[in-house]
């Protein structure tokens, strides 16, 4: 099917990579009448410069960088899409993950118990805005502004969650997180020409799919159907379906976490290793602070050089099978084998995710707010986190877990191969958790186009057509058991004619 971009909502697709301030606003529906007044606003384009009510930002290219500064997304839970009145959609099996929650499924990540939450981020939510803004001042009156309409609106908040791209000093605000890697520029391309949508730029080398045979080497975009609901996945499915009037279709599902880094813990850490700590901090991640990997540079940090727009990311691990070079257990190569698992990208292209978090500081506080879309949640981000980077049974490497993200046990070790004269080394991880989950849920970023179906009533059938209601039944039910019997013909036969003309004018119900 073809891609319609002005449907799709923005910082899926696209990033907003210029605007580096964001807010989190979760919301309750304060009243039993959810509102839809408001949904339907939120999808429809801005009417002019005097159109004050908020927007939904879509996917449709900036004509004008420069111009933008603000952007609105909007996303919804289970527990909301329910209020809705659109909750029948995600009965099915295949969306469990979705209706169950982070909160249920703690166990599958290998997170802390949902008792340690952040108190705030325990409870459930209906809404979340998403605003972003190129300068804090724009971001706190976005905020202000939204703060006082959602009493109008019918909505409570429960809980405002700042953001922001940490400042460097010397290069302004910079694409790092509180550990001090540069980080956010390794993504997968999504096949947007294939789709009706506008051609990528990006090469796909090491971010894409490997074509057969896998020997030659060469490189093509993921199928959009892994992100984007109502499209062709790798396997050739449409990843939900293809049901147009589907509050899905056109939309993605959204993985949020407020994830706490132990800056000091980890800083002590590798303080203690002495001087190889800088070399083996990289081989836990899987590349340099500057983002270099350790493909390109496996022995020494690169030189100093003049600050490139994007690293070098056009690689795929395939000449680095033993982990020589880039450890098979660092963060990075487990979040993102690419071609490392064998049988070329088959064992890692339905397991891809984009990546739009951003790093929080409250106080002596820091972390990341880590935020993906996918297009199935158990079968992307949950294999992810649970079983590659919490387990390395996929990667020969038994019950050892990722540094930066492991539970934290007594005698946990991560192994270092050596190389090039290097030992390798055992790193003994203890018991110390350098991030610890505080809170997530899971959300539906749905489309434009599906906010406004929502906005106007409740869940209509899945045949699209509203479905009678149970008086019509009756009725038409009574109707047909008291229709006179007539139109007798002599030879004794009773003429149903009237009777099955009848029945072509009700409703008919609508198909499960």
């Amino acid at each position: 099917m073809s891609l319609n971009l002005g449907d799709v909502q923005g910082n899926v697709l696209r990033g907003y990579k210029h605007m580096h301030f964001a807010a989190y606003l979760f919301c309750e529906f304060a009243n039993r009448k959810p509102p839809r007044k408001l949904l339907r606003k939120l999808g429809k384009s801005p009417r002019g410069e005097d159109d004050q009510w908020p927007h939904v930002m879509s996917a449709k290219p900036w004509r004008e960088k420069a111009s933008v500064h603000e952007a609105l997304n909007v996303a919804l839970s289970y527990r909301g899409l329910w209020r809705l009145g659109w909750g029948e959609w995600f009965e099915d099996d295949r969306f469990e993950d979705f209706r169950q929650g982070m909160r249920k499924r703690w166990k599958l990540l290998g997170d802390p118990d949902p008792h340690t939450w952040q108190p705030e981020l325990s409870g459930e939510v209906d809404l979340l805005f998403v605003v972003y803004a190129e300068w804090e001042r724009l971001l706190e009156e976005k905020i202000a502004e939204l703060e006082a309409r959602l009493p109008g609106w019918g909505l409570t908040l429960t809980l405002c969650q700042r953001a922001a791209t940490l400042q460097d000093k010397d290069k302004g605000r910079a694409l790092r997180e509180h550990f001090g890697f540069r980080d956010g520029f390794s993504q997968p391309v999504p096949d947007l020409e294939g789709a009706g949508g506008y051609k990528s730029e990006r090469g796909v080398v090491g971010e894409g799919v490997l074509r057969k045979p896998w020997r030659a080497n060469c490189w093509r975009p993921v199928r959009l159907g892994e992100f984007l609901l109502g499209h062709k996945d790798e396997d050739g499915v449409f990843a939900g379906g293809c049901d147009a009037t589907a509050p899905f279709y056109n939309g993605t599902f959204m993985v949020w976490r407020k994830l706490e880094q132990d800056t000091v813990a980890f800083k002590k850490y590798f303080d203690d290793l002495g001087a190889d700590g800088e070399r083996l901090k990289a081989k836990v991640v899987g590349r340099w602070r500057d983002g270099t990997s350790l493909v390109d540079a496996p022995w020494a940090p690169p030189p100093h050089a003049p600050r490139k727009r994007k690293p070098h990311n056009a690689f795929s691990y395939a000449g680095d099978p033993d982990g020589a070079r880039c450890p098979i257990g660092s963060h990075v190569r487990r979040s993102n084998p690419r071609a490392s698992l064998g049988y070329g990208t088959e064992r890692a292209k339905r397991h891809r995710i984009i990546r739009r978090g951003v790093p929080y500081t409250e106080g002596d506080r820091k972390g990341l707010i880590f935020v993906c879309f996918n297009a199935s949640i158990s079968r992307q981000f949950e294999l992810i986190q649970g079983s590659w980077l919490m387990d390395g049974d996929a990667f020969g490497l038994g019950a050892e877990q990722d540094f930066l993200l492991g539970g934290g046990r007594a005698g946990a070790i991560v192994t270092i191969p050596g190389g090039r004269g290097a030992p390798a080394r055992f790193l003994e991880r203890g018991a110390q958790r350098f991030v610890r989950p505080q809170g997530g849920y899971y959300l539906l970023l749905p489309s434009r186009s599906a906010l406004k179906r929502m906005g106007k009533g409740k869940f209509p059938g899945r045949s699209g057509t509203p479905g009678p209601s149970t008086r019509t039944v009756l009725v038409g039910a009574a109707v047909l058991a008291l229709w006179p019997w007539r139109g007798l013909k002599k030879r004794g036969r009773v003429d149903h004619k009237p009777h099955i003309k009848l029945l072509g004018k009700l409703p008919r119900l609508p198909r499960k």
